[in-house]
Parts: structure tokens; C-alpha cells; sequence
């Protein structure tokens, strides 16, 4: 069962809970990092200033602070034999690990909360004046929580999995301090009929949810979700939400649009609810719009795409504050490699042959055991040599390889598991050496890992660092008005270079 706090340690959290650049370990490693982080100092008055703020998406983000990298061990590891296992006990949120946090406030989708049957236990533990959502985050009650529906996750089903007065239950219980009301995204129907259907529903139950949250007393801030599939649908949704009594629209349904798109809808809702109505844009924090933002006035926004940037792009890894970005360098465990790359190839000889469903399953099996059996051995000690020399190059020890050495090591592990090597992508990562022009907590304790593409806690903290780099950059923009424009390390455009980032 979690550890539950106290009313005192969650008014008073205290101090923070690590000191990430000096806490490289502790006499018990699997003391759990539970602690909620405290005010921090200065930070909510500079955050309520910021003409826009930026919301996180919440998507379980956590790494382990003392995660050991050479052995590739969690800090709950019992033994060599033992690579332990992350988890909300022995892992941080990035807010943990930074003097101040890299956002606004955190936006907690409840599809997103659904879909781990453990962390839905976890916050029931923590509800009803246990600490709740911020108890969960680690973050202090006057931390601003935003929480919504998730429509994306529910967007083919014919309606929302979730009542009104289920949610509004959701969002008190758990001490939210922004609650959006249930919605169905229009752009999930196929026809018009089906999508007026959504629109309908979706301003029905902002009327009740409104109703309701005033007639009992609530005291979170309710938020209007607005849906539409065109600028005049998207004003008049907003205008009934104004006239239902809401001061504070979520504009939904954007995500795929153009930047063009985007800002045409937002501003003509603008125009029609006047200035002190405060307007949410969800998904759609891109460099590209922020100016017009602040231009038609935008309170808020959230992405969670510089982040995951750091693993799901295939260039685009690693950000700085001098509008640069970099690739990752890739060192795919070998085991897994191998597999999935003698697994397609088998596959696609099986076809070629014409083999039946049973026989093709046992030939693919056959070729993948004996493809592990060949070069498993010599793979893992591929693997090695290019962490070692990795490491020595961060290090700048007197033995430590050229960038054009290591680049060529890279090649021939990546060339010998069957992956593709970015020799031109690692080269210019490697000579610009950007981790050492960054200060934050993370680049200036872990070193050349955070550009290591490799499991969960190189990956995650080298979101954590672009998150960091993102809002220090929107920051520049919110003071200077000046745009901002990312260029690759290497002369070739981003993948989101002229479109803006989402």
C-alpha cells in the first residue's frame, strides 16, 4: 500500500526531495523519493506573470535519480543479478530534480490515468483529503492541476465512457484545481450528422457540468471544453460556453490542424468573448503560434512534444537554448536488435516461399534462435566497447576516441545488429558536444548519457532537459517578442522546422 502523508507534510512539504547534481546515491538506495516538493521560492509570482503559460501533459514521466548507467541497474537492485525496476516509490517527476518546475502546471488526462490499473489504485489511496493529485505529483497544493476527460482515447466510441456527474466527483476527490468538462471529439465522427451529434453532446454536458459544479459549491475552477469542426462552429460553442457563465475556455480538436488553422480559430473566438474571457488551447504549444497567441491573447497551453521528442523523433533529439537541435546517439540493446532484425528477415523469406501460418511460425522462430546464437556473443561486446569509448569521450579522457573514431564505432555495432547508423546526425552531436553547454541539473550531473538513445532513463531525462530548454526558450519569446527558429546541428531542416512544434 503507498505511503500516505500526513495534512502537515502535504500543507508543509518541506524541503525538496533530492539534490539532483549531488545526490549520486545514499547508504539505502531504495528509500522512496516520496516527498512532495516544496514551494518553490519566487516561482509562483513569476509564473503568474508570464503573459502565457504552459501546462505538461502528465504520461507517467519519472526516472530513477540514482539510476546506475554503467551497470544498467535501478537504484532498487538488490544484487548484479538484479536490475531492478522503476516504479513511483524509487522514481521523480522532473519537477523533483530542477531548482524551479519546467512548466505552469500539469494537465492529468483521465484516460491517461485509466490505463494503469496501479496508478488508478494509487490516487484512490490518495483521495478524499489524503493529498490527491498533487500527493501523487509531488507537487504542492497550490501547484495548478488541470485535469480532463482525454477525448483522443475514447474518440471511437459512440459516446464518452464518463458522466458529468462522475467527473465532477473525479475532480474534487482528487483535489484538482482546473477541471474540464466531458467532451467527444468532433473530428471522430464521419459525416456531419454524426459530428453536430458530438458538438450537441459536448455543449449539453458543459451546461449541466456548469449547473451542477455552481449549485455544489465546488471550489476548483470549472473549464469549458469547446469542440467544432469549422471557425464558425468552434465561435458559436465558445459563445454558449460564455453565456452558460464559463470565464475559462479549453479550445480542443486543433491538434491536427495547420498553425494557419489554428490561429484563425482561436482568434475569431477571441473577437466574439471579448478579453476577459480566459482561453485554454489544448495540444498545440508551437513556436510557430506564439506570438500570434500572445497577440489574440491566449492564456494557456499544454504539449508534451518537446519531450517526447526525445525518443520518438528519428533526428531530433536533444535541444539548446541557442536554438540548436541533435540527434541521440543509438545504442539499441543488441539482444533485441538482433531479434527483431533477423525476425523480418525470416518473415520476409517465408513469404517469398509461400510457406503456411504454421510453418512460417516455426521457420521464423528456427532463424531467429540461430541468428542469436551466431552473434549474440560478439554483439554484447560491440555494445560495450561503444559505451566505454562513449564514456571516455564525455569525459575527455587522455585515451578518448576522435568524433570520426566513434562515429565508425557506432557504425559497425549498429551496421552488425541490423540498424541504420545517422553518421552524419552522431557526428555533428558529437563534435558540438552540447551537453556540456548546458547548466541544467541533469546535463550537468549525467554528461554524455542524456544523449544516449537507450531505455527509459536516458531517454526521459533527455525530455526532461528539452522540456527545460522549451520553456526557458518561450520564456526569451514572452519577453523579447522575438521568434524563435530551430536549426539541426547538421545543414538539414528539423522534422517540425517551418510548421512550428507540437
Amino acid at each position: 500500500m503507498m505511503q500516505r502523508a500526513s495534512e502537515d507534510e502535504y500543507l508543509n512539504p518541506g524541503k525538496k526531495t533530492i539534490d539532483y547534481r549531488a545526490d549520486h546515491g545514499s547508504e539505502d538506495p531504495r528509500t522512496p523519493n516520496s516527498e512532495v516538493s516544496q514551494e518553490w521560492q519566487g516561482w509562483k509570482e513569476q509564473s503568474q506573470q508570464r503573459r502565457l503559460r504552459y501546462f505538461i501533459p502528465d504520461w507517467d514521466d519519472l526516472v530513477d535519480p540514482r539510476y546506475d548507467f554503467e551497470n544498467e541497474r535501478y537504484s532498487n537492485s538488490t544484487g548484479p543479478d538484479d536490475r531492478g525496476s522503476g516504479g513511483w516509490e524509487n522514481e521523480v517527476f522532473a519537477h523533483q530534480i530542477y531548482d524551479t518546475p519546467s512548466y505552469d502546471g500539469i494537465l492529468v488526462s483521465r484516460e491517461v490515468l485509466q490505463k494503469s490499473k496501479k496508478k488508478k489504485n494509487a490516487l484512490e489511496e490518495l483521495a478524499d483529503g489524503n493529498g490527491g493529485i498533487h500527493r501523487y505529483l509531488r507537487a504542492p497544493a497550490s501547484f495548478p492541476v488541470m485535469g480532463d476527460c482525454g477525448a483522443f482515447g475514447y474518440v471511437d466510441q459512440e459516446e464518452p465512457p464518463y458522466s458529468v456527474d462522475d467527473v465532477l466527483d473525479y475532480y474534487t476527490r482528487h483535489g484538482f484545481n482546473y477541471g474540464i468538462s466531458v467532451d467527444h471529439l468532433v473530428f471522430g465522427a464521419d459525416d456531419r450528422e454524426g459530428q453536430r451529434y458530438r458538438y450537441d453532446l459536448t455543449l449539453e454536458n458543459a451546461q449541466e457540468f456548469y449547473d451542477k459544479h455552481q449549485a455544489q459549491g465546488r471550489e476548483w475552477v470549472p473549464m469549458a471544453a469547446v469542440q467544432g469542426w469549422n471557425v464558425d462552429s468552434y465561435v458559436q460553442a465558445a459563445q454558449e460556453c460564455v453565456a452558460i457563465g464559463y470565464d475559462y475556455l479549453a479550445v480542443g480538436g486543433l491538434v491536427k490542424s495547420t498553425t494557419v488553422e489554428i490561429t484563425s480559430v482561436l482568434e475569431a473566438i477571441r473577437d466574439a468573448v471579448g478579453d476577459d474571457i480566459r482561453i485554454h488551447a489544448l495540444g498545440v504549444a508551437r513556436f510557430a503560434s506564439i506570438r500570434d497567441f500572445l497577440r489574440i491573447g491566449v492564456t494557456s497551453v499544454d504539449s508534451a512534444t518537446y519531450l517526447r521528442r526525445a525518443w520518438t523523433s528519428r533526428k531530433d533529439n536533444f535541444w539548446t537554448r541557442d536554438q540548436q537541435v541533435y540527434s541521440a546517439l543509438r545504442v539499441p540493446g543488441p539482444k533485441r536488435a538482433l531479434r527483431s532484425a533477423a525476425k523480418k528477415q525470416a518473415k520476409e523469406k517465408a513469404k517469398k516461399r509461400g510457406m503456411s501460418p504454421e510453418k512460417k511460425e516455426m521457420f521464423v522462430d528456427e532463424a531467429v534462435e540461430a541468428h542469436l546464437r551466431e552473434r549474440l556473443v560478439q554483439a554484447m561486446e560491440m555494445e560495450q566497447e561503444c559505451f566505454d569509448q562513449l564514456r571516455a569521450y564525455g569525459n575527455r579522457a587522455s585515451n578518448a576516441p576522435s568524433a570520426d573514431d566513434l562515429v565508425e564505432l557506432l557504425d559497425q555495432y549498429q551496421g552488425y545488429v541490423g540498424r541504420d547508423c545517422l553518421r552524419e546526425h552522431y557526428r555533428a552531436t558529437l563534435q558540438a558536444r552540447p551537453w556540456e553547454r548546458c547548466d541544467c541539473a541533469i546535463c550537468e550531473r549525467d554528461g554524455i548519457e542524456v544523449v544516449i538513445f537507450r531505455g527509459n532513463n536516458r531517454n526521459r531525462r533527455r525530455g526532461f532537459h528539452n522540456t527545460r530548454v522549451f520553456y526557458d526558450l518561450l520564456g526569451q519569446v514572452l519577453e523579447s517578442g522575438e521568434s524563435v527558429t530551430i536549426q539541426r546541428g547538421v545543414k538539414a531542416e528539423p522534422e517540425l522546422f517551418g510548421t512550428g512544434i507540437s
